[in-house]
């Protein structure tokens, strides 16, 4: 539950009755993270993941060999999301634009967006 609570705090989306609603801020980090580096939103990693620290704990599979596949697989997603990074930014930048959009006048920086110290919650999305 507590990825939930984080998930909900970092305000990817809200929980209205027993659903979660995506936020225009999740919304754009998924998007963009399936556009540019789709392998680390694929729930197939994690599970190969799993399956390889499971091998490790059944003595089954070298600790140093798991560790070193993968960090260089984790090296290559990290590769393709730093290329993409300012199209991510953007994405993301425009997003918190939009959730925050109700902001009064006094509380936006001279540069038009809101500095994260001046944020005000929003009753609703």
């Amino acid at each position: 539950q507590d990825h939930i609570h984080t998930n909900v705090k970092r305000r990817y989306f809200i929980i209205k009755g027993r659903q979660c609603i995506p936020t225009p801020l999740g919304v754009a980090l998924i998007d963009s993270l399936e556009r540019y580096v789709p392998e680390i939103v694929k729930p197939e990693v994690r599970g190969s993941m799993e399956k390889e620290l499971k091998m490790i704990q059944m003595g089954l599979s070298d600790p140093q060999k798991v560790f070193y596949d993968m960090r260089h697989r984790f090296l290559k997603y990290f590769e393709k999301f730093e290329k993409a990074r300012v199209h991510i930014s953007n994405a993301l930048i425009n997003a918190l634009y939009k959730l925050y959009q109700g902001v009064s006048v006094e509380k936006r920086s001279s540069t038009g967006f809101v500095r994260a110290s001046e944020l005000v919650e929003k009753e609703e999305l």
